[in-house]
């Protein structure tokens, strides 16, 4: 049976000059700490979307829909591996001062 070795982390040298330690901006710091965070949850929300996405994607191929409305939302399946999901475009309300055009001909 071969033996697993078991690597010790190195400790980090101190820096020989304290002249020679790079800046600390503790904003920048914490700064690039939370967006670290953001990138993290959006990576693990990602990953939810797509299996959702492919979950919308099997269940309209299911049911033969190309197009499909509900509640102010079209879902469309654009091609065989994608589905976009849109908000309805809601017309805009008549303007009163708006005159209709014409739509005899004048002959």
């Amino acid at each position: 049976m071969a033996k697993t070795r078991t690597k010790k982390p190195k400790a980090k040298q101190a820096y020989l000059d304290p002249e020679f330690e790079p800046v600390s901006i503790k904003k920048i710091d914490q700064a690039a700490e939370n967006y670290y965070e953001t990138m993290m949850e959006r990576t693990v929300l990602s990953k939810e979307e797509d299996e959702k996405k492919t979950a919308r994607i099997e269940i309209m191929k299911q049911h033969d829909l190309a197009r499909y409305e509900f509640d102010g939302f079209v879902v469309t399946l654009t091609d065989k591996t994608n589905a976009a999901v849109k908000k309805k475009k809601q017309p805009v309300a008549d303007d009163p001062n708006e005159t209709a055009p014409d739509t005899e001909d004048g002959e």
